[in-house]
């Protein structure tokens, strides 16, 4: 088989908007906004603060953190109440215990994974009433690996290859002639996409392929572009104009070797 394999590099992108934490003090005017990145397998902090308040009786302190309607983590009576918990965050959670008379409720969810996603609110309480409550974002992704090209030269066709890994799901657009693309996907033992996407094509004039790959949950943009000729007139062990060739010189040599071992005999 003859071919050639190149291997080119690509530059990312990365646009990551990250809002502050901000606190309203007790008034309803104030959004309490976070956005957290995290990647599967990973931990990460859901930052929860309340104003502390020299008449706080902490023995009544009640903290309750949910994702939707189901209760990630609560804490009263001095005490987690695990029995609570919904099975899908048993032995991922934690406070910060030695933090709450600092303020700090905020969350510690350990071995993140895909369905963790989306958005967690923090309510605190205590006797002198509740405290506003407080809106985490948590995005799992992981940011793609500069992506590998390779462009193998086949005798019956021309094979481009891009490989990377990360997560989400990334929308992969080729710009080519004519041809056949084939993208797989399959999570790695980290939880990550091992991505890989094949365009195969039968050039006959010197062609420009392009190829674009997007994370837009974290703004991550690759782009490529490759000019690539056709086949070389013959394809020494693929083209059928060479194996013709092969077989007459096959027809040339073998009676001459014949004669020449009869040759030795006499």
């Amino acid at each position: 088989m003859c071919f050639h394999t190149c291997w080119m590099t690509w530059t990312a992108i990365f646009i990551f908007a990250h809002s502050p934490l901000l606190w309203s003090g007790g008034s309803s005017q104030e959004v309490l906004v976070k956005k957290v990145v995290a990647a599967p397998g990973s931990d990460a902090v859901l930052s929860c603060l309340f104003p502390v308040q020299p008449n706080i009786d902490f023995e009544m302190l009640v903290i309750n953190w949910q994702h939707g309607d189901t209760v990630v983590h609560s804490f009263y009576r001095n005490s987690d109440q695990l029995e609570k918990q919904n099975e899908v965050y048993k032995g991922r959670t934690s406070l910060f215990q030695d933090q709450l008379q600092a303020g700090n409720a905020s969350l510690m969810l350990t071995d993140i994974q895909p369905e963790h996603n989306g958005e967690y609110k923090c309510y605190v309480t205590c006797n002198i009433g509740p405290f506003d409550e407080q809106t985490v974002h948590l995005l799992v992704a992981a940011p793609y690996d500069e992506p590998e090209i390779a462009v193998q030269y086949l005798c019956e066709n021309i094979i481009i290859s891009l490989s990377s890994h990360g997560f989400p799901k990334p929308v992969v657009t080729w710009s080519a002639p004519l041809g056949y693309e084939n993208t797989t996907l399959i999570l790695d033992s980290r939880g990550r996409y091992r991505l890989q996407s094949n365009m195969t094509l039968n050039l006959n004039s010197t062609e420009t392929v392009r190829v674009e790959m997007s994370l837009d949950v974290l703004s991550q943009k690759f782009s490529r572009s490759l000019t690539l000729h056709p086949h070389p007139a013959c394809c020494k062990e693929q083209s059928p104009r060479c194996r013709i060739g092969f077989g007459i010189a096959l027809l040339v040599l073998i009676p001459a070797v014949l004669m020449l071992l009869f040759q030795r005999k006499q």
